[in-house]
C-alpha cells in the first residue's frame, strides 16, 4: 500500500491527517483525566502514600501496554481500521463510566469484609488484584488506541516517516491538556465523579468523529504500495531498539518522579503546583516528538538516536542544575519560590506564572528531546508496515514495561537512595549507556558522533563538580524563622524530610517537611509551636477520664505522643505516620524515648487506610488540622470520609480532637466546620487566641462527661507543662469551651461539606489573596465569639465556675481588639475581666502585653 498524497497546509499537516490528529488530541486528553482522577480514587483504598500512587500508575501503565500489543488481533478481525477505531473509544467511554463508581465502593466493602482483616498479606493482594481486573478493560483499550490509529493512518513507509511522531506527539499533548484540565477546573468544579464523566463525553464525542469521518469518506484513501515501500529500512538491531524503549521509558518515570520533587522547593506541593508540572512535563514529550519527521530528513535515523539520547542526558544535568541555581540564589530564589511571604500573598495568576516559569524553564528543553525517542525508536521498530499495528503495540508496551520499573523504582530506590541530584546523574548516565549501544550496534561508526557522546559522557561525569550533592531547601520563612542548619536530611518516596536546628540553641530542634516546619521539640517550650503539641494531647484528658486508648495521626517530633505517655492510666498509645522519613528523623529528638514505652504502636502507613482496616476501638484520636498552600496531604484529613472512618473507631464515648490555627483561611475554616458538624452528633470548638484552635468531636456532649479533677490535674506532669502558658488548671483548659454544635452549625450552614470526590479544601491555599491571610486570625475569631454567644451554657463542659467562663470571653474579645489594632477597647476588656478574676494568669498576661508600645 502506499498513500495518496492529500493537499498540505502551511504547516505541512494534510487537511485529511489533521482530523485523525484532533481525535489523538482528545482521546489523550480523556485519558489523563481518568488517570488523575482515578489515581485519586483509588487512594482512598490504598492511602496516599507515593508506592500507592506509582502502583497504581503501574497498574494503568501495564494494561494500557498490553492493550497495544494485542490491537493487532482485533484489527484483523475490522473490516476497516477507523471503525475499529471508534469501537474502541466507544468501548472506553462504556467501561470508564462503570469502573468509576465502582472505585468509590471499594474502600467500604474491604472495610466490611472481616476474612481479610484477619490476614494483612491476603488483603493487600486480594485489593491490588481486585483493582487490578478492574483497570484492565479501560486502560487496555486505552493503550489500543496508539497502533489502532496507527493503522489507519500509516500504510507506507513515507507515511510512517510523516505520521508516526504526529500520532504520538498530539495525543501526549493532548494528555497534557487533560492534566489540566483535570487539575485546575474539573476536579476542582465537578468533583472526581463529575471528571470522569466529562471524560467519558469526551471520548463518545471522539468515537461519533471517527464514525462521520468513517461514513463520509473525508480522509485520504489508502492506495496499494509497492513491496519495497513496505519495509522501514534500519541498521540497528531489533533487540537493541528494544533496549532503548525499555530504558528510554524508565528514565521518562524516573526523571518525571525526580522533577516533580525537585519542583516542590520551588512552587509547593498544592494539587495546582503539581498539575502545572505534568502539564509541562507532558507538554515538552509532546512537542519532541512532532520533530521527528524533521528529523527523518536527515536521512540517518541510528545516529539521531544516540544524539538525541546523548543530547537528553546533558540537559537532564542541565535542569537539575538550574533548579539547584535558583535555590542557592537568593535574587532568583526570593521572586520565585512561594516560600517566600511576597511571593505566597501574591495574586494566584501571578503564581501560577510563576510555577508556569519554573517548570518550563527547568523542565522543558529535557523532555522535548527525551519526547524524541519513542517515536524514533518505534520507528526503527516497526519492520513491515503492513504490520504497523503489531510492531507499534509492542513497542508501546516494551515503553510502559519500563515506564512501570521508572515509577516504581523511583519511589523505592532513586528518591531514598540517591535523592533528587543524584538520581538524575544516575538516569543521564543510563541515557549515556543506551546511546553507547547503539553506537556500538550501527555499523560505520561515526568518530564525530562518538566525540559528542564522549563529551555528554564527560558534561554528566564532571556534573558533582558545581552541583550540590542534594538540592538546597530553604523552606518556608513565615514562622519559626530564626536562623537553623539541618541535622538530618532525607529525600524520601513521600516528601523531603528535615530536622533543623536553631543556630545557638542545641536544645531547640524543629522537623520540616519539603521546608514547613510540622514538630517541635521541648526546647521550643513557652512557645506557639510548641503549646499546640501539648494542648491536643492534654485538653481531652482534662475533658473526659475514662480515655485510655488513644490514636495519634502523625508523628512529627513526638511532642504529642510524649505528653500522652506522661498519663499512666493509658493503655493503648498508637500513632500512624505516612512517612518512614519522619520516623527516622525523629529520632534525633529527645521525645523519641517515648517509641520505646511498651504501649506504643507505631504504624507506618497512611490514616484514612489504617483507620480503614483496623478493628480496634479508641478513647481518642487527635490529628493536626493545619491548612497551607506549602504542605499537601491534609485536605484528606478534613473530609467526611475521613471522618465517617475515624468516627467508625471510636468507642462511644470517645473524641476526635483536631488542632487549627486561628490563622486558618475563614473560608477554609467554615467548610471544615460543615464538614465535621455533618460528621459528628457533638461537636465543639475551644479558642486559645491568639493562635489555637481545638475542634471535638464526638457522639456524647461534653457536659455529661466524667472530667479531671484539680487534686487530679495538679499531680499530672502535664499541670507542670502548661502552667509555662498560664493553664494553671483543669477548670482554665475547659473555660476555653468558645461554642458548641448548634451554635457552630447555624455560623456556617451555607458552607459545602468537603469530600473526597470534591476537596475543597485542597485548592484553596492556592487560589488565596494575601489579604485573605493577614485578616485571617481577626476574622475566625470574630466567628467564633459570635457562634459563643448564641451557645448556651449549658453546653459549656462540667465543673467549669461561670466566672471563668465570662473572664475567658472577655480574653476573646480583648485579643480580637488587639488583631483589630483597637487598643483602648482592648485595655477596657482587660481591666473588666480583671476585676472578674483577678488571680487568673491568662488575664494578668493579656494585661502585661497591653502595657507595651506593641500589644502584637
Amino acid at each position: 500500500m502506499t498513500e495518496s498524497a492529500p493537499r498540505e497546509g502551511a504547516a505541512g499537516i494534510s487537511r485529511s491527517a489533521a482530523a485523525f490528529y484532533a481525535l489523538a488530541f482528545f482521546s489523550g486528553a480523556a485519558a489523563l483525566v481518568y488517570e488523575v482522577t482515578w489515581a485519586k480514587m483509588l487512594a482512598l483504598t490504598f492511602g496516599s502514600t507515593t508506592l500507592s500512587a506509582a502502583a497504581t500508575v503501574a497498574g494503568f501503565l501495564g494494561w494500557m501496554g498490553i492493550g497495544a500489543a494485542l490491537c493487532h488481533r482485533w484489527s484483523r478481525r475490522a473490516k476497516n481500521p477507523l471503525r475499529l477505531y471508534a469501537l474502541i473509544e466507544l468501548g472506553i467511554a462504556i467501561v470508564g463510566a462503570a469502573i468509576s463508581s465502582t472505585f468509590y465502593a471499594l474502600p467500604e466493602w474491604f472495610g466490611s469484609s472481616d476474612f481479610l482483616s484477619a490476614s494483612p498479606r491476603l488483603e493487600v493482594c486480594v485489593r491490588w488484584g481486585v483493582v487490578l481486573l478492574l483497570l484492565a478493560p479501560a486502560a487496555a483499550l486505552m493503550g489500543a488506541t496508539f497502533p489502532a490509529l496507527c493503522r489507519v493512518l500509516i500504510g507506507s513507509t513515507r507515511g510512517a516517516d510523516r505520521h508516526l511522531g504526529w500520532i504520538y506527539g498530539i495525543n501526549t499533548l493532548g494528555a497534557a491538556s487533560g492534566a489540566l484540565l483535570a487539575g485546575l477546573f474539573l476536579a476542582e468544579r465537578l468533583g472526581l465523579r463529575g471528571a470522569s464523566l466529562a471524560a467519558n463525553g469526551i471520548n463518545v464525542a471522539v468515537a461519533a468523529a471517527a464514525s462521520i469521518l468513517l461514513r463520509t469518506r473525508r480522509t485520504a484513501p489508502v492506495e496499494p504500495a509497492p513491496d519495497e515501500d513496505l519495509a522501514v529500512p534500519t541498521r540497528l538491531p531489533r533487540a537493541c531498539t528494544a533496549i532503548v524503549l525499555l530504558v528510554s521509558g524508565f528514565c521518562t518515570l524516573g526523571y518525571e518522579l525526580l522533577w516533580f520533587r525537585g519542583l516542590r522547593y520551588l512552587v509547593g506541593a498544592s494539587s495546582y503546583a503539581f498539575s502545572i508540572t505534568l502539564f509541562t512535563f507532558l507538554c515538552g514529550l509532546g512537542l519532541g516528538s512532532l520533530a521527528l519527521r524533521r528529523l527523518l530528513r536527515r536521512g540517518n535515523p541510528e545516529r539521531d538516536l544516540v544524539l538525541v539520547q546523548a543530547v537528553a542526558a546533558v540537559l537532564a544535568v542541565a535542569g537539575i542544575s538550574l533548579q539547584a541555581l535558583i535555590l542557592s540564589a537568593p535574587a532568583l530564589y526570593d521572586g520565585i519560590s512561594v516560600f517566600v511571604p511576597s511571593v505566597r500573598t501574591s495574586p494566584w495568576g501571578r503564581r501560577l506564572l510563576l510555577d508556569v516559569a519554573a517548570a518550563v524553564a527547568t523542565l522543558l528543553p529535557a523532555t522535548a528531546v527525551m519526547g524524541l525517542t519513542f517515536p524514533l525508536a518505534t520507528r526503527l521498530f516497526l519492520g513491515d508496515v503492513r504490520r504497523v499495528d503489531r510492531s507499534a503495540g509492542r513497542a508501546y508496551l516494551l515503553a510502559s514495561i519500563g515506564s512501570i520499573a521508572g515509577a516504581i523504582g523511583g519511589a523505592l530506590l532513586l528518591l531514598p537512595r540517591f535523592g533528587v541530584v543524584g538520581g538524575t546523574r544516575l538516569l543521564a548516565a543510563l541515557n549515556l549507556a543506551v546511546a553507547l549501544v547503539v553506537w556500538l550496534s550501527t555499523a560505520g561508526r561515526a568518530r564525530r558522533l562518538g566525540l559528542v557522546l564522549g563529551g555528554a559522557a564527560g558534561v554528566v561525569l564532571l556534573s558533582p563538580t558545581w552541583l550540590p550533592g542534594s538540592l538546597p531547601l530553604v523552606g518556608e520563612r513565615a514562622m519559626g524563622g530564626a536562623p537553623s542548619e539541618p541535622v538530618f536530611l532525607e529525600e524520601g518516596d513521600l516528601a523531603t524530610v528535615q530536622v533543623l536546628r536553631e543556630t545557638g540553641h542545641p536544645a531547640r530542634l524543629a522537623m520540616a517537611i519539603d521546608g514547613y516546619k510540622i514538630g517541635w521539640s521541648e526546647g521550643y517550650r513557652s512557645t506557639p509551636f510548641h503549646l499546640k503539641q501539648i494542648l491536643i494531647a492534654d485538653l481531652p484528658q482534662v475533658l473526659d477520664t475514662r480515655i485510655a486508648t488513644t490514636l495519634g495521626i502523625g508523628l512529627g517530633s513526638g511532642g504529642t505522643l510524649a505528653e500522652l505517655a506522661a498519663r499512666p492510666e493509658l493503655s493503648v498509645l498508637d500513632c500512624v505516620e505516612i512517612n518512614a522519613a519522619v520516623v527516622r528523623g525523629q529520632k534525633l529528638f529527645p521525645e523519641s524515648s517515648v517509641l520505646v514505652d511498651p504501649r506504643v504502636r507505631l504504624h507506618v502507613e497512611d490514616a484514612v487506610h489504617f483507620l480503614l482496616r483496623s478493628r480496634d476501638r479508641y478513647d481518642l484520636v487527635v490529628s493536626d488540622g493545619k491548612q497551607d498552600p506549602f504542605f499537601a496531604g491534609n485536605a484528606d484529613l478534613l473530609c467526611l470520609e475521613f471522618y465517617r472512618f475515624a468516627r467508625a473507631r471510636l468507642s462511644g464515648h470517645g473524641l476526635l480532637v483536631q488542632w487549627f490555627p486561628l490563622a486558618t483561611l475563614p473560608g477554609d475554616l467554615r467548610v471544615v466546620l460543615a464538614t465535621l458538624c455533618r460528621s459528628f452528633p457533638c461537636v465543639d470548638a475551644f479558642c486559645f487566641p491568639p493562635h489555637s484552635l481545638l475542634l471535638v468531636a464526638g457522639l456524647e456532649p461534653l457536659s455529661g462527661r466524667p472530667a479531671l479533677t484539680e487534686p487530679a490535674y495538679a499531680a499530672l506532669p502535664m499541670s507542670k507543662s502548661l502552667a509555662v502558658y498560664g493553664l494553671d488548671s483543669a477548670e482554665a483548659l475547659r473555660s476555653h469551651w468558645t461554642a458548641g454544635r448548634e451554635a457552630l452549625e447555624a455560623s456556617v450552614r451555607s458552607a459545602p461539606a468537603s469530600s473526597w470526590d470534591r476537596q475543597i479544601l485542597d485548592v484553596s491555599t492556592f487560589k488565596a489573596r494575601g489579604s485573605q491571610w493577614s485578616e485571617a486570625n481577626a476574622v475566625n475569631l470574630q466567628a467564633l465569639i459570635a457562634a459563643g454567644d448564641a451557645s448556651p451554657a449549658s453546653g459549656a463542659p462540667a465543673h467549669v465556675d461561670p466566672r471563668r467562663l465570662e473572664s475567658a470571653r472577655l480574653v476573646r474579645r480583648a485579643w480580637l481588639a488587639v488583631l483589630r489594632e483597637r487598643l483602648a477597647e482592648a485595655r477596657s476588656l482587660a481591666d473588666e475581666a480583671t476585676r472578674i478574676r483577678p488571680e487568673d494568669p491568662e488575664v494578668r498576661v493579656l494585661v502585661r502585653i497591653l502595657g507595651g508600645s506593641d500589644p502584637r
